[in-house]
This record gives structure tokens, C-alpha cells and sequence, in this order.
């Protein structure tokens, strides 16, 4: 977890100057995950030792910004980010092949995903925990041995929650 959250620490102070306050809001606004004071001020001194951010204090605030070090290590990270997004965008066309996407849904799709992750946004982490828990299901299913024997029935269930969530995009 640290390793995350040094990786967004960095990205959110490349946006602006913060406390460590506004750091906690900022990242739990982005990706639904709230990290700890006693997790984010420690971060905040190891990159202060460093050399990637400095602090002032502003009134009672300690705000922090990056070096010319941090921003370079921010850069770095990005160029590692596009790398690692584009082999996954490879394998994950692979594997929507295997499921029967064509290419043109795969590449809607793909861009559509790729573009909310480089902006910092977790596309469905208001929705994250009822998808993994219906994910969840399908793997006990799956396990006991009932998936194949419950398909027609669990189709049709999704089918008619589909058409539902769909509905919610024409109100």
C-alpha cells in the first residue's frame, strides 16, 4: 500500500501545492480510498529526505510542493504508467477476443477506460463494491460447481438488471 500511495501522494502534488489534509481529501475524492494521517505525514518526511517535496508553513498549515527532483520522479512515473498501461491494453485485447468482442467494442471500450485512468479517475468506484460482490457470487457459483447449472437463470437475472441500468442513463 505504501508503494500507492507515495505514487499518489507524488501525482496530486504535481497538480498543486497541499497539506497533508487536503492530500487525504484529494485521493479518497479520486479513487473512493481514504489513507491515514499516520500513513500520509510520514510519506510526506521520507520525501522530504529525499529531495522531492518541500514545506512551508502557511499560517498553522504545512503545505508541500515538489523539488525539481519530485517533479522529474513524477515524470518518470508517468512514462512508466504509459508502458505498463499499454501492455495491458494488449492483453486485455486478447482477452476480450477470447470473450467475442470485436475490435471496434474492445477499442470503444479501452479508450474510454484508458482516458479515465490517465486523468487520476477510478471509473466505477461508486459501483466497486456491489460488482465485486456479484463478481464474487459467480466465483462461489463457479467453485461449487452450480455456475453451468444456474446459467439460463443467471442470465436472465442480469438481462433484466441490464435493461435497468440502461434505463438510468435515459432519465
Amino acid at each position: 500500500m505504501h508503494h500507492k500511495l507515495r505514487i499518489l501522494v507524488l501525482k496530486h502534488l504535481s497538480m498543486k501545492p497541499r497539506a497533508g489534509y487536503g492530500l487525504i481529501k484529494d485521493i479518497n475524492e479520486c479513487t473512493g480510498w481514504k489513507p491515514s494521517y499516520g500513513s500520509i505525514y510520514p510519506l510526506l518526511d521520507s520525501l522530504k529526505k529525499e529531495g522531492l517535496v518541500e514545506m512551508e508553513e502557511k499560517g498553522k498549515k504545512k503545505v508541500y510542493h515538489l523539488t525539481e527532483k519530485g517533479k522529474e520522479a513524477v515524470h518518470d512515473l508517468q512514462k512508466q504508467q504509459a508502458e505498463m498501461l499499454d501492455q495491458m491494453r494488449d492483453r486485455m485485447k486478447l482477452m476480450s477476443h477470447m470473450i467475442g468482442f470485436d475490435n471496434k467494442k474492445h477499442d470503444e471500450i479501452m479508450d474510454l477506460f484508458f482516458s479515465a485512468i490517465k486523468k487520476g479517475e477510478m471509473p466505477f468506484k461508486d459501483v466497486m463494491r456491489s460488482t465485486t460482490d456479484m463478481k464474487m457470487a459467480f466465483w462461489d457459483l463457479y467453485q461449487q460447481g452450480a455456475l453451468k447449472k444456474h446459467a439460463k437463470e443467471i442470465n436472465k437475472i442480469m438481462d433484466d438488471a441490464t435493461a435497468k441500468i440502461k434505463k438510468l442513463g435515459k432519465q
